[in-house]
């Protein structure tokens, strides 16, 4: 599991699954794909978008990034 999907899991451990809705994308500004594609480890985030998800789930944004 990524680092990533990981933190989003600590925000919000009431969730059994994380099935994102539209609404998330758009909060967000980041398309379905693309956040598919992070959360799978398929393409790397770039800051910006580390940064959306960071303040999005109120997660320090050190939790986000591979170490």
């Amino acid at each position: 599991m990524n680092t990533i999907k990981i933190a989003l899991l600590r925000a919000a451990p009431d969730l059994f699954v994380f099935k994102p809705e539209t609404t998330l994308y758009k909060s967000l500004s980041i398309g379905q794909k693309r956040l598919g594609q992070i959360l799978r480890n398929e393409k790397s985030a770039t800051l910006e978008e580390l940064q959306k998800i960071s303040d999005f789930f109120k997660v320090p944004i050190n939790d986000l990034i591979n170490r």
